[in-house]
């Protein structure tokens, strides 16, 4: 009997299990990541004893793919070589955002104390009556010169490690006629500035007699947002229900920075001098979500850096990476065996049982340190000058080719060795 079309069809398969290594970003999270931390507002807050084992369980296979090591590898190395926080903390992180940024939340973690009204509160789409979708927002093409108005206001905002400062600069027929400047937090983005100046410049000037005002921004970003009829920022929208709302006709034009345009570089011009100017008023803006995100990113990475130090110390690893980093990512096999020790040495083939000895023929134990520096088998290629404790070496490995050269020149050679170094049974 010959089976059904519904029985033939191939099982459906979880997102996770289909993670392709060469795919992921090294700056990304695996896939793992999204499908593990689903409603981690719920459940992630605390993750320690048998769910800290089953968490880390899912991690490790998509670890030890990214930085090619051996299954005998520890997870906690195999995260370090990856560059990917640890999935537990990673939940814990996640957790903390959803229940700050969407649950409205207090939340004290580690010596901080988040607080949900301090943070943009995202606009719902469908509090936007559909009818007045695009109504009043006129983004006009870069190319293309924009139409012939009295009055032209040039927008910019800026932030550097000095500060965060929107300005904006209005023309009449080529000739200045009001200039303003505002400052904002530390914490506030360069989004938040730009769309700042935009705002204020419209508020300023939709009740004048002028009936058409074109308005030119460096801020492309800023101009789609405002165009887009789904964004959710509480500027954008207050932006949306003003153009919807005024007489004024408004054209907006991205501008290129830095072009030689007066009006741009005259607006840049008063946001650098704003900087540094104490008397330029504030503006009191919340903080935006991006600011929740870097802040709970840095104290992940403080707590992963504290499990690594405890837990660390004592690994061969913890001797050549000693810091973690999300932007270090070490896919290449040859170095992640050398690193970890995880190689064909006999102490290795000793330890998963393979070997009766972990000494080499010339009667020292076998390890890779060994090959490195002092077996007179490999005299040729050990490692030149390393100093008496060996440590500023090592941890000069990752930076320096020819170190990570030689390591690979080792690691190639106990390979076609294999277990010939290894001391023969008595």
């Amino acid at each position: 009997m010959g089976l059904s079309r519904k029985q033939h069809k191939r099982p459906q398969t979880s997102r996770i299990y289909r993670h392709k290594r060469s795919n992921t970003p090294k700056h990304k999270d695996p896939p793992t990541f999204e499908a593990t931390t689903g409603k981690a507002a719920v459940w992630g807050t605390v993750v320690i004893g048998r769910k800290l084992r089953q968490v880390l369980s899912l991690q490790r296979n998509f670890v030890l793919a990214i930085s090619r090591g051996y299954r005998t590898t520890a997870t906690i190395d195999a995260i370090i070589l990856s560059g990917v926080l640890p999935l537990n903390i990673k939940i814990r992180e996640e957790a903390m955002r959803a229940r700050v940024g969407r649950m409205g939340k207090i939340e004290q973690i580690e010596n901080s104390t988040l607080k949900h009204n301090e943070y943009e509160t995202k606009i719902q789409y469908l509090k936007s009556h559909p009818a007045h979708t695009g109504k009043g927002i006129n983004i006009w093409p870069s190319k293309i010169p924009p139409p012939k108005t009295d009055i032209t206001i040039y927008t910019d905002g800026t932030k550097s490690e000095e500060g965060v400062v929107s300005a904006y600069v209005i023309y009449n027929k080529n000739n200045e006629i009001k200039t303003w400047q505002t400052k904002l937090e530390e914490y506030n983005s360069v989004f938040q500035a730009e769309l700042t100046a935009i705002e204020i410049a419209i508020l300023n000037t939709k009740d004048t007699n002028h009936k058409n005002i074109t308005i030119l921004s460096d801020s492309n970003s800023s101009l789609q947002a405002i165009k887009d009829p789904s964004n959710t920022s509480p500027i954008v929208k207050s932006i949306q229900r003003t153009l919807q709302t005024t007489k004024t006709r408004y054209t907006m034009q991205w501008i290129k920075a830095h072009n030689n345009t007066l009006g741009n570089e005259r607006a840049d011009t008063l946001a650098k001098l704003a900087v540094k100017n104490e008397d330029i008023p504030k503006t009191k803006l919340p903080k935006p979500l991006s600011h929740l995100k870097k802040t709970l990113r840095d104290i992940s990475i403080i707590n992963w850096q504290t499990q690594w130090t405890e837990e660390g110390e004592g690994r061969r690893l913890h001797s050549y990476i000693h810091k973690v980093d999300l932007n270090k990512n070490i896919g290449d096999t040859t170095l992640t065996q050398f690193l970890t020790g995880h190689a064909t040495t006999p102490s290795y083939f000793h330890k998963i049982g393979q070997e009766s000895s972990p000494n080499c023929v010339c009667g020292r134990v076998g390890d890779l340190d060994h090959f490195s520096y002092d077996c007179p088998l490999t005299r040729e290629i050990h490692f030149k000058n390393p100093g008496p404790d060996k440590t500023v070496q090592k941890r000069m490995i990752l930076r320096e080719k020819g170190l990570r050269n030689n390591c690979r020149i080792i690691i190639n050679f106990l390979q076609s060795r294999n277990r010939e170094l290894c001391e023969p049974a008595p």
